[in-house]
């Protein structure tokens, strides 16, 4: 049977337009391998930085590392873009761990961190605050006061969560987005406000 006239110019169409596609496609599946793997290859590069580490893990772009922290990592730690890690005390960061988008931790004391936890973006956990004993000196001269802090294993911090210094966080915590947490957390506790307070247990 011949080929009916309709349905030579879908072919022809079809062709090029087909093979554009794909082609497309196949590029779009290769960068998107490219962009998955740069972040396992920079935490190969950058290893050296720390103190430990794990075999592996992820860093993205603009990750930085201010003064001489001692950082140990765990397996399979990622460090989202624009994260910050400050001090010269010890920070530790448990396995499978993720530390999300704008993240800053002020690591001057003792910071840890468990197994498991989910930072939100732009969380802020800060060991260390200003001395303000005394109106006759200037806050800026009267120097800083260090506390540990201590996050459990599997805990959740919502979006510009706040944790000030001397604080522990319990395993399996949540605390709610835009909350400043300057007590402690117990376990499975569900928290939030400024300052945090509890809401409620979770669900056993």
């Amino acid at each position: 049977m011949g080929v009916q006239a309709q349905d030579v110019p879908a072919r022809a169409a079809a062709g090029p337009a087909a093979l554009l596609r794909a082609l497309r496609r196949t590029v779009r599946r290769r960068l998107g391998r490219v962009r998955r793997l740069l972040p396992r290859l920079r935490y190969l590069l950058r290893r050296w930085q720390f103190e430990q580490s794990g075999r592996r893990g992820a860093i993205e772009a603009g990750v930085r590392l201010l003064g001489d922290a001692r950082i140990r990592l765990g397996e399979r730690v990622t460090l989202r873009r624009g994260v910050v890690i400050a001090g010269n005390g010890l920070l530790a960061i448990g396995d499978g761990t993720t530390i999300n988008e704008g993240c800053r931790i002020s690591a001057f004391h003792d910071v840890r961190i468990g197994a498991g936890c989910l930072f939100a973006p732009c969380v802020s956990v800060l060991d260390i605050d200003h001395s303000f004993d005394t109106r006759a000196v200037p806050l800026k001269d009267q120097g800083y006061r260090t506390a540990p802090v201590v996050i459990g294993d599997e805990a959740w911090l919502g979006a510009n969560a706040v944790v000030l210094r001397g604080v522990r966080i319990g395993r399996g915590a949540i605390v709610g987005a835009n909350s400043v947490v300057t007590r402690d957390v117990p376990d499975y506790a569900i928290v939030g406000g400024v300052p945090a307070r509890l809401l409620r247990m979770r669900p056993a």
